[in-house]
């Protein structure tokens, strides 16, 4: 799977609880703690574009833009500011989120 299959496939993981988790983690440790590593503070305003892209051209849900926006956000402020504490609230993120499912 290429980025622009994942660009054009947004998906909110309804009904899969499992699904959510792992997306929400991929979000927050890929592109929030890989992405704070490799580029910094650029990783924020490029993936808010990205989520973007995906409501404005591919039908995305805003609630799915924003709950993958938080998890990048959080995790991205984990590893920029060196506070652990910010994982705990992304855990909280990912169990509200299974929950919710």
């Amino acid at each position: 799977m290429t980025l622009l299959d994942l660009l054009r496939t947004p998906s909110a993981f309804e009904h899969d609880r499992w699904g959510f988790a792992r997306n929400q983690v991929g979000h927050g440790y890929i592109v929030g703690g890989l992405g704070a590593l490799l580029i910094g503070w650029w990783i924020l305003p490029l993936y808010f574009l990205w989520e973007v892209a995906q409501e404005m051209f591919y039908n995305a849900q805003p609630w799915d833009n924003f709950e993958d926006f938080a998890n990048v956000l959080v995790v991205c402020l984990a590893v920029m500011t060196a506070n652990p504490w910010f994982l705990a609230v992304h855990a909280v993120y990912l169990v509200s989120g299974w929950l919710r499912r």
